[in-house]
């Protein structure tokens, strides 16, 4: 039981607040032989970068950012995450690098056993390589580049592994530690409401304004694209006949969908005729999803060049197919478009137009829930952040609401002070409280440890972390409570269970010690670069750009 609950401990965010360390960098001397090789050498500007004093070209580079990202690309980013993501992307390149420097190897053999053992692959206890497959493909890559991303993984791992011998923890902290998970606590606590505070908030414009200028980012209007379209509907291709063989067909092959319990141990498929109905209107769809489907690719291949280069527009070859062509709204890259009834493959495809190009203008056909579509580039309007006049009206009540809650938060924190003054005088909680004409509510005895597997009392999510640390008597700081604040003070600390603590001991321990090894092999694939005299060209290309830009005069009206 106690090893279950500290499994799901280990996961909660209050742990943080308990195992929070200092980390010892000493594992890092153990690597200071590895130095980079000679500046002198030429670099090759075209690669993405240097390690080591060799290149890594764009390829390698792309390569590996895909896999530091989990096989996934890097649309979406924000330009601060993406920056983040290709420091790591150089962190991994140079823990590789190093790897094979230090000769850490994953042999076919070993990437054999792992998938082997791995359940997701497996059925009735062995390897299904049909799960397997079906597995890779759903991640969109093949074979050979999902193995080499296992590799690459395993690889880090062994190498994180050895980080292990550098992360130690000391018996006082982790008795500290223990204490502070079982120890017995009572709290007190007051909730404030932004309406027990005083006061009437109003803002001028220039406040507004100022608001406006600070968060300026925040009110970008995102990049926007319309498109016009045309639809195969999948009401206009349902075949008027299933065939009894393709009936007959289905239902062999998925006989499995159809088990109902008999009156023995065994379960048996209903008998076709009683699901005949049932097949036959999935036939129907399916039949009608491909007919559309066919005939919408077929209307993708007219619209692509001839050998010398003529081609239908996508209004004539709309006209001679007798197709209405319709035009969205304008949207943005993660907009839903309900309207349509299509995902985020129809706002992929759109923002990948490029109009007048002559193969990039139009897309493939694209399935939504009652139709498959065909896109041509419209409009595009740019990401831009609009003018204070533009979105005055906007701004001014966000402006205000940011304006109500600092002077919520301040009134809260005189609160505290008062509270503060008062428990320095001996004064109780609650006689302080009632003074200012606050409502104290106070918990039962619980332990942090026991809190996280369920909230004992309400609000427990924000004050347990908040007092963790605290000793008898002291107070904890303007706590965030949603649109609420809370100041706790704990009235009581004694010992805890010594049985629980000794149950928890080892499984505390080597928490510690893999939050300590993570922390030291960060620190150290840090240094690790540094070591590798790294060079980025592409960030180098593009500080320069921005450089010149900043230096340029400006133009001459």
């Amino acid at each position: 039981m106690l090893i279950t609950k500290f499994h799901q401990m280990i996961r909660h965010r209050v742990v943080w607040a308990v195992i929070a360390t200092g980390v010892s960098l000493a594992f890092l001397v153990s690597f200071s032989s590895i130095r980079s090789c000679s500046g002198d050498e030429k670099t090759n500007h075209n690669a993405a970068g240097t390690l080591f004093g060799n290149d890594v070209s764009p390829a390698e580079f792309r390569t590996a950012m895909f896999f530091e990202m989990g096989l996934n690309n890097d649309r979406g980013l924000s330009p601060k995450e993406f920056e983040t993501m290709r420091q790591r992307t150089w962190r991994r390149l140079a823990i590789l690098r190093t790897a094979e420097r230090l000769g850490i190897t994953v042999p076919d053999a070993e990437i054999g056993q792992i998938l082997s053992s791995e359940k997701t692959f497996q059925a009735n206890g062995s390897f299904d390589k049909q799960r397997y497959l079906a597995f890779v493909q759903s991640k969109g890559v093949d074979l050979t580049t999902f193995e080499e991303y296992l590799r690459q993984s395993i690889t880090i791992q062994k190498l994180a592994g050895t980080v292990e011998a550098a992360a130690w923890t000391a018996p006082t902290e982790l008795e500290q530690r223990l204490r502070n998970l079982t120890d017995r606590r009572t709290v007190e606590y007051v909730v404030l409401d932004p309406a027990q505070s005083t006061g009437v908030v109003s803002i001028a414009e220039s406040d507004a304004r100022a608001f406006y200028d600070q968060n300026r980012e925040g009110f970008t209007i995102p990049e926007r694209v319309s498109v016009r379209y045309v639809t195969f509907p999948y009401s206009n291709f349902i075949p008027a006949t299933v065939s009894s063989e393709e009936v007959q067909s289905y239902y062999d092959a998925h006989s499995e969908d159809f088990l109902v319990a008999s009156t023995n141990t065994y379960s048996l498929p209903e008998p076709l005729e009683k699901v005949r109905p049932v097949i036959e209107a999935k036939l129907r769809d399916d039949g009608a999803r491909f007919a559309a489907r066919e005939v919408a690719t077929r209307f993708v291949m007219d619209l692509a060049p001839d050998r010398s280069g003529k081609r239908p527009t996508f209004d004539s070859l709309a006209a001679t197919s007798h197709l209405d062509v319709a035009t969205t709204r304008l949207f943005a890259i993660d907009e839903p478009l309900p309207e349509l009834l299509v995902d985020q493959e129809f706002n992929r495809a759109a923002f990948n137009l490029v109009l007048n190009d002559p193969e990039l203008s139009f897309s493939d056909s694209i399935a939504g829930s009652n139709a498959v579509y065909v896109l041509t580039a419209n409009e595009r309007q740019e990401a831009r952040i609009p003018a204070f006049s533009e979105i005055e009206t906007t701004v001014t009540p966000l402006a205000k609401r940011q304006a109500q809650r600092q002077a919520f938060v301040k009134w809260a924190e005189s609160v505290h002070t008062t509270f503060a003054s008062g428990l320095a005088t001996n004064r109780d909680f609650r006689s302080i409280a009632q003074a200012q004409h606050l409502n104290v509510a106070t918990t039962g005895t619980f332990t942090v440890f026991a809190s996280l597997s369920t909230n004992l009392f309400e609000h427990a999510e924000k004050i347990v972390p908040a007092v963790v640390e605290l000793e008898n008597g002291e107070l904890s700081n303007v706590l965030e409570a949603g649109n609420q604040l809370i100041i706790a003070h704990q009235t009581s600390r004694t010992a805890g269970s010594a049985a629980e603590a000794v149950a928890l001991r080892p499984q505390l321990l080597r928490t510690l010690q893999e939050y300590q090894s993570g922390l030291v092999f960060d620190q150290w694939s840090a240094y690790l670069l540094r070591q590798a005299n790294f060079q980025d060209y592409q960030k180098q290309a593009a500080d320069a750009a921005a450089a010149a830009d900043e230096s340029a005069p400006p133009p001459q009206s």
